[in-house]
């Protein structure tokens, strides 16, 4: 069974204005969501929560400007050959130090994961109505001609940066675009383009899920194997879109419900 990545829309300004200081601070909103009854749900078991919420916070201070890449697993996932070094020497010395870096980190990383996802849809995205990529649905319908603005949104969008640690487990944020960003690429879409003609409505519904987003000046968020039934059943999240996906006759857009 393949991955289930999807689309969402992303306020990246309330982000690096709230979520981030918070994370890169005292972490008040980090201990409010970590002791809900959603971050129960996320985490499985919150106990001992002020040591985990300072665990978390001390991980955060290695994260860059951009709060994408934590620098001790981009430092190990770029490490070089050295000259003379044997090259199965330094891929078993590569495996043995990122391995070394995880069990390290193993703790904080489940609890960041989880909670950063959590934090995101309960402040600065919008769970529903959401874009489906699947494990190759948006790569299989959209393509951009390379070395283009177009291009480069589209590899954001469906990979993870050298040394992102938000979905270490299989599970979490992938990465996202800023509003500006979307701006450029709204301005370069004629590089855009569907792989074929049965991909042409999906591409029409991602160029429209990328028009309502600049609409509510907001990015865009992917993320990978979240659990769907917390997130979308947040109390009150700060950022909501109003759009009846079956009212716009939309196949790819949807608003997940629990059965």
């Amino acid at each position: 069974m393949g991955d289930w990545n999807t689309l969402h829309f992303f306020d990246d300004r309330r982000f690096y204005d709230t979520v981030v200081p918070d994370l890169r601070g005292e972490g008040i909103l980090l201990k409010h969501y970590f002791e809900s009854l959603a971050g129960r749900s996320m985490l499985f078991n919150n106990s001992n929560s002020e040591a985990r919420v300072n665990s978390i916070l001390e991980f955060c201070k290695a994260m860059d400007k951009d709060f994408k890449v934590h620098t001790a697993f981009y430092e190990q996932e770029t490490r070089k050959k050295q000259p003379g070094e044997d090259y199965k020497v330094f891929l078993e010395a590569s495996r043995q130090s990122y391995a070394q870096l995880m069990s390290t980190h193993a703790d904080v990383l489940e609890d960041f994961t989880r909670m950063f996802s959590l934090l995101i849809f309960a402040e600065c995205a919008s769970f529903n109505p959401h874009l489906i990529m699947g494990r190759r649905i948006f790569s299989g319908c959209v393509t951009a001609d390379p070395y283009t603005i177009s291009s480069q949104v589209c590899i954001v969008l469906t990979q993870t940066e050298i040394g992102s640690v938000f979905s270490s487990y299989g599970s979490g944020v992938m990465n996202w675009v800023t509003n500006e960003e979307l701006q450029l690429l709204w301005l370069d879409r004629h590089h855009l383009k569907p792989t074929e003609a049965e991909a042409e409505n999906y591409f029409n519904e991602f160029l429209r899920l990328v028009e309502i987003a600049l609409e509510n000046k907001l990015g865009l968020i992917s993320v990978t194997n979240v659990n769907e039934g917390v997130l979308c059943n947040i109390p009150e999240p700060k950022v909501r879109v109003d759009l009846d996906v079956k009212e716009q006759g939309f196949q790819s857009i949807i608003t997940y419900t629990e059965n």
